[in-house]
């Protein structure tokens, strides 16, 4: 079980896959309140990915939100990253860290890693903040003064919780024909509880891996809902993926952890103001992350946009 950190002292209330490709949803107009996020055409909001790894907080680039809730990626090329590094990366620059949704602390930028050859889109940060960052645990930070202003919600799933999102996953899975036996060896990669819609009630985002063979295994990025007391799929993207499809075999054993090759839980953040939160995730690749955005619309989630920063070569 692996384990997660999320806020502390007090909990809130609260892949990348080689060969699947996702429906995209086109954004919707302005008219849907996705104005209020803050940017304008010459200064849009950006916000990054926040992670903490051997002591060190860094900040990646995922969106910028101009005008009229306009979504552009961000450091995906050289005239983005000039851009950042001018104005976003400046040595002193404050961002609010956003984890559960909403507002956890800031950050302060010290200096932009544009000399990491494999971290060139990003920046290193001093944090203030309660999250406990760290493994499968992200956050989410922007330099936009009206995102994420809403009550944190994100915490460790209880026992009950765990138990029943696992179960929905077995099915899922099973329901693709893997085995009693495989399922016996399901792995939770990560599973976190967090209120997307502000009722009270919290969904759960997990990523599981089950191994199908020695040479081929299946990951399920999961968001489940509590219906009647079960628990049911909003969104299920199974990822289906072979041995042979990664150039060095012993790294098929790190399949899924810390989003390697998977699609796993970053935060959620309300880009448009209609109460209920976006859900982003990540995965690492052999040479990038890959962002994605998903959306509740008619009551179905959908990914509204998916954006890919390159790091360095395998």
């Amino acid at each position: 079980m692996t384990k997660n950190n999320y806020l502390a002292p007090r909990p809130a209330r609260a892949v990348l896959s080689l060969l699947a490709l996702f429906l995209a949803l086109p954004s919707p107009p302005a008219s849907d309140g996705r104005a209020q996020g803050g940017g304008s055409a010459k200064s849009p909001a950006v916000v990054f990915a926040v992670e903490s790894s051997g002591g060190e907080w860094m900040i990646d680039p995922v969106v910028e939100v101009g005008a009229g809730g306009r979504l552009t990626g961000a450091g995906g090329d050289e005239d983005s990253l000039k851009r950042l590094a001018a104005d976003r990366y400046r040595p002193g620059r404050k961002l609010r860290v956003i984890f559960g949704g909403g507002d956890a602390g800031t950050l302060t930028v010290k200096q932009a890693t544009a000399d990491r050859e494999c971290y060139r889109t990003g920046a290193l940060v001093d944090a203030q903040t309660p999250a406990r960052l760290g493994g499968n645990v992200m956050a989410l930070a922007t330099d936009s003064e009206l995102l994420g202003k809403r009550a944190p919600s994100r915490r460790e799933p209880t026992a009950a919780e765990r138990a029943g999102v696992e179960k929905l996953a077995r099915t899922l899975l099973a329901r693709r024909r893997a085995t009693p036996a495989q399922l016996r060896g399901l792995r939770t990669i990560n599973l976190t509880a967090t209120d997307l819609d502000g009722d009270g009630t919290a969904e759960l985002a997990g990523t599981f891996r089950v191994n199908r063979g020695a040479a081929s295994a299946e990951l399920l990025f999961l968001l489940a809902e509590s219906k009647g007391g079960n628990w049911a799929a909003a969104l299920a993207n199974h990822h289906p993926l072979k041995r042979a499809d990664i150039p060095d075999p012993e790294l098929f054993k790190e399949v899924g952890d810390s989003g390697f090759l998977s699609e796993i839980l970053l935060d959620q953040l309300d880009l448009d103001g209609d109460g209920t939160g976006e859900l982003f995730t990540f995965g690492r690749s052999l040479e990038g992350v890959r962002y994605k955005i998903y959306k509740r619309t008619a009551g179905r989630w959908r990914r509204l946009e998916e954006f890919y920063v390159y790091r360095c070569a395998y």
